[in-house]
């Protein structure tokens, strides 16, 4: 009897759930209770029942709630953990209406009975003033979603329906990328982890997760489109990183790691523009934080290749001898230039070998007469 005038009107599902009695026990109390208190309430589907406490009933049971139930207690702070999952408020019928099919329909999913919860929120979503209630929208995609067999397309509709009309809760968005993870649909994954950015909760698992959608996306297109991608996916890596620490950024700095590597391999398959691509690929992650020795190197690699290619092809027309050149002293430049921005602890783990390395390209780009580079570095 507490438990259903705390609840008001409820269904049968949720007062075994908060009461905790097995079903024959709660019918035999529902049976002892209904002729004198309990009045039944308007089922929302047929299959479950609903039940109601009068409302002076009610008022007498909670002031002399300690002769009628002696754990009250437990049973009051079972009932406020219960109901606040969902806060709803009666203000209004619509309000109230909404708010008894979803808790009806949460303790259907709980108690494993999903079609009755999908049927119970169909009932309301069937009628005009209801077909657009985000909440709804949302607990019927939830409820898609954990389906023994989920059904990933209805849940995914739905949850993108339920943002169309303004829902902006946090639990949306986790399970609205659950739902497109699962159906392995990379732009789905991208869309919603950019509106969780949007709209602020852009803590570093949204960062990581769009990334991962990025990386999934890069798997399904040409070797340009993927290069693209991966950029994309170091961007938000490197954002993830700046809010993370220990194993997790470590985790995080790895990861970038390897997708510079697939980019490089990607890059190598692209017909004359690969030493380009791998020097701009290496100057792209150097300015997202990326200081790796490896990194500088690979770029001084670039530079010499250019280099080696000005001066033994001889197929080379002379102005495209010249583009080569003139291409080699602008990555020298721009090596110079990032390598100037190291901080003096990071230099002084490689600055001699990469130094070192700099002037033997600057010297042999002088030795072609095609151009000048402008000593920025002055190593001792």
């Amino acid at each position: 009897m507490f438990v259903a005038a705390a609840l008001g009107n409820c269904s049968f599902t949720e007062l075994k759930e908060v009461s905790q009695y097995e079903d024959l026990t709660l019918s035999d109390a529902i049976s002892e209770l209904k002729s004198l208190f309990l009045l039944s309430s308007p089922s929302i589907i047929n299959e479950v029942r609903r039940f109601e406490v009068p409302k002076i009933t009610a008022l007498l049971v909670f002031e002399n709630i300690a002769e009628i139930c002696s754990e009250h207690n437990i049973i009051t702070k079972r009932i406020k953990d219960y109901t606040s999952s969902i806060k709803y408020t009666a203000t209004s019928s619509k309000i109230a209406e909404v708010g008894k099919a979803i808790y009806q329909g949460n303790a259907l999913m709980r108690a494993g009975d999903l079609n009755s919860a999908i049927k119970t929120i169909d009932v309301l979503l069937q009628k005009d003033k209801y077909k657009k209630n985000p909440d709804l929208l949302l607990a019927k995609g939830r409820y898609s979603l954990e389906l023994d067999r989920p059904d990933l397309n209805s849940a995914r509709n739905l949850f993108q329906k339920a943002y169309a009309c303004g829902l902006r809760k946090e639990i949306l968005f986790h399970l609205w990328y659950r739902a497109e993870s699962l159906a392995k649909h990379h732009p789905g994954i991208i869309e919603v982890c950019t509106y969780a950015i949007e709209n602020e909760l852009s803590d570093a698992k949204w960062y990581f997760r769009r990334a991962q959608g990025y990386s999934l996306a890069a798997s399904c297109v040409n070797q340009i489109d993927a290069i693209n991608y991966y950029k994309k996916a170091c961007q938000d890596l490197y954002i993830a990183i700046k809010t993370s620490k220990g194993d997790e950024r470590t985790t995080l700095h790895n990861l970038t790691h390897e997708i510079y590597d697939r980019m490089c391999h990607l890059a190598k398959t692209l017909p004359d523009k690969s030493t380009e691509t791998i020097f701009d690929l290496s100057l792209f992650c150097v300015r997202l934080s990326d200081t790796r020795p490896l990194l500088f190197n690979r770029m001084i690699d670039c530079v010499e290749k250019l280099l080696e290619q000005a001066s033994e092809d001889s197929f080379l027309s002379p102005g495209r001898r010249e583009q080569k050149n003139k291409s080699a002293s602008t990555f020298i430049l721009k090596i110079e230039q990032e390598f100037n921005k190291l901080s003096e602890k990071s230099k002084a783990s490689y600055f001699e070998r990469v130094s070192n390395r700099l002037r033997e390209v600057r010297g042999a780009l002088e030795n072609t007469n095609q151009g000048d580079v402008v000593n920025i570095l002055t190593p001792d």
